[in-house]
């Protein structure tokens, strides 16, 4: 199943970064909540707990990524990782346009929300919760292990999506989990609502469960017991008679008389201020007819000043575009010696395949034997101290494949091709062996034709039907596994020069 979105993941590698989704391994993930804080922000140190990956203080005191990369420890700050994300989406996207990509917007929507519960923190109330009982079951010390962990994380995630369709118990099994052991736990949607009830600290939280899901919570909480195992002597029906809904208005009141729009956000703002006369005195003879205060609009320009940008230094924003660069430039080397690697081991098997086949009868048997030892050879070789070679040597060991491979690939598409050229060129023969004879036979048609024009074609027709009888003798004396006496593009060649 293709998936259409790109997920927040990077891997380093000894010799490449992996970007998205196949970067589920070394990976660095959920780095968004970090962004813009410094390393010894409570909440970058209680997200520290939870990463696969090492978090440390950088200059500036925000907050870095340790990765192993290129068999070297590097120090990459949350911007930079953001931008290698970036950088991948870009690649896609133009791959899609087929066009460069020279802009980009992206939206950050303002809204409401709880930084601390989302679907990573449910996620993390399941991993806890397996934790603490593979603990108590395997003794594992599942926490310890960062592979496990992920491993555990994901498994969660799949097992919360059954859990949202799903009321009945649901297996959580993974196989040779830690020391090659497999693992089993059941778990329901009820014992998960009641780990992410313990999450919602705020009440506020509520108001998003159903119904259903808070009268559980309550009766759970008064009898200490899964509702459905209360005994039958404590079980109570309700009846609601006269429900009466009250819906609450909230208003938003302006608590201050200025109505602002915007012009130039980087120049001024105009406004409208509103000023209302109003004087408390006391007077004892008030006239009924008292005029009230006239409301007066004065239109000033309210200038704005800079005091804060949060922006990288010049000279830090150079330094990561440089290096970002070069890692561009790595991967895009890494790529092409696994391409020319895939080549070979491509080249490889589909020799094999074909000399015990469709190739089997244009080539000896002592070139047989060669091909088949250079062939074996290299598929070893390959598995072993090939594994992990420049691009120049799989370059060369391609060559080699090549050399006695392209030889016994064209004879074979030379013995279908040249049939069907020569009946080609004999079908064109007769058709002007045709005309010949009619023009003999003094045909209306060809009237026109000069004598002269006509003895050419003549002679052109012998010729050509001559040779043609020639080369197929010359042909047919030769086995398949030897070098064709004609090639299709010559017969093509001399097909094409007689219909001129």
């Amino acid at each position: 199943m293709p998936e259409h979105f790109l997920l927040e993941l990077l891997s380093f590698n000894a010799k490449n970064r992996t970007i998205g989704n196949a970067a589920k391994r070394q990976v660095v993930s959920h780095f968004k909540r970090l962004h813009g804080r410094l390393f010894q922000d409570h909440s970058v140190q209680a997200e520290k707990a939870s990463l696969p990956y090492d978090l440390v203080p950088l200059n500036d005191g925000k907050v870095g990524v340790k990765v192993m990369y290129l068999d070297q420890e590097h120090h990459f700050s949350i911007e930079q990782v953001t931008a290698m994300l970036l950088t991948k989406l870009k690649d896609i996207a133009e791959a899609n346009l087929q066009k460069k990509v020279v802009k980009c917007v992206i939206a950050v929507l303002s809204t409401a929300f709880d930084p601390y519960l989302g679907g990573k923190d449910f996620d993390q109330r399941l991993v806890e919760y397996f934790c603490a009982e593979f603990k108590s079951k395997y003794k594992m010390d599942v926490k310890s292990k960062a592979r496990a962990m992920l491993r555990l994380t994901q498994e969660c995630e799949k097992l919360k999506k059954l859990m949202s369709s799903n009321s009945t118990d649901i297996l959580l099994n993974i196989e040779c989990f830690i020391s090659d052991k497999d693992v089993c736990e059941k778990m329901n949607r009820y014992v998960s609502v009641r780990l992410l009830f313990r999450a919602m600290n705020s009440g506020k939280s509520l108001q998003v469960m159903q119904p259903r899901t808070l009268i559980y919570l309550k009766i759970e909480n008064r009898y200490s017991k899964n509702p459905l195992e209360i005994p039958e002597g404590m079980q109570v029906n309700y009846l609601c008679k006269n429900l009466l809904f009250v819906s609450h208005l909230v208003k938003y009141l302006n608590m201050y008389c200025i109505s602002v729009s915007l012009s130039d956000c980087h120049t001024i703002i105009l406004t409208d201020i509103v000023c209302s006369s109003q004087m408390n005195e006391e007077v004892n003879n008030h006239p009924p007819d008292a005029k009230k205060a006239k409301m007066k609009v004065k239109h000033v320009v309210l200038p704005i000043e800079e005091t804060f940008t949060q922006q990288l230094p010049k000279d830090r924003l150079s330094n990561y575009m440089e290096q970002e660069s070069k890692m561009i430039q790595q991967d895009c080397q890494e790529k092409e010696r696994n391409n020319a690697k895939n080549a070979v081991e491509e080249n490889v098997y589909y020799y094999k395949l074909k000399l015990e086949g469709l190739y089997q009868t244009f080539i000896n048997a002592q070139n047989h034997q060669a091909f088949s030892e250079l062939l074996n050879g290299t598929e070893n070789w390959l598995y072993e101290e090939g594994a992990d070679q420049d691009k120049q040597t799989y370059i060369n060991k391609l060559e080699e494949i090549h050399k006695l491979g392209k030889p016994l690939q064209n004879r074979y598409q030379e013995s279908i091709r040249r049939p069907k050229m020569f009946e080609e060129l004999s079908a064109k023969i007769q058709s002007y062996m045709t005309i010949m004879e009619e023009y003999k036979n003094g045909r209306n048609s060809y009237c026109h034709i000069n004598a002269m024009d006509m003895d050419k074609v003549r002679v052109c027709v012998e010729d050509t039907q001559v040779w043609m009888t020639n080369i197929k003798d010359s042909q047919d004396k030769r086995t398949p596994d030897q070098e064709p006496a004609i090639h299709s593009t010559q017969i093509e060649e001399k097909l094409q020069v007689r219909k001129d």
